[in-house]
């Protein structure tokens, strides 16, 4: 039977997700776990977000090396590499720590499109990918509260 088993004809092992479908998955963005309300959408994407440490700097990881990972209730940013995850490491949020995520506004020569991410203390945090808008529309699916209304992106560092 076509999609019953998980490594194609004859390995033995069903596949538990075979016949069913996630209600709020979005085709082609990213892993599911089984049961529709857990899914767990991962996106490519460098971020700049604000340093942990004492120093006013911005810590920056490139777009080949960062994700957001999604899921029901929150979001994190994190380094795809071991090495740059032990340096800068991830940023866990959730619902209730963002007041505000809309698309960036795209600047000449700057990074092109984005998400900005604002944390209930005032400190954005960007997201640097080649879509926002399947982020976007993964986040509100996802309990956070989306503005269409782009933003500046104001960083230094």
């Amino acid at each position: 039977m076509p999609g019953l088993f998980s490594r194609g004809e004859g390995s033995g092992r069903p596949n538990p997700l075979a016949g069913k479908v996630n209600p709020g998955h979005v085709p082609g963005s990213g892993p599911q776990r089984p049961g529709g309300s857990e899914a767990v959408t991962t996106f490519p994407g460098g971020y700049n977000v604000p340093s942990a440490g004492p120093f006013k700097e911005r810590q920056k990881v490139p777009r080949a090396w960062g994700e957001i990972v999604v899921e029901v209730g929150s979001l994190t940013l994190r380094a795809k590499r071991r090495r740059i995850a032990t340096l800068i490491p991830p940023i866990r949020l959730e619902v209730a720590e963002v007041s505000l995520i809309a698309p960036i506004l795209p600047e000449f020569l700057g990074p092109n499109h984005g998400v900005a991410i604002r944390r209930l203390d005032g400190e954005f945090l960007y997201l640097w990918t080649e879509e926002p808008e399947p982020v976007l529309d993964c986040l509100q699916a996802h309990g956070f509260e989306v503005s269409r209304t782009p933003v500046k992106a104001t960083y230094s560092g």
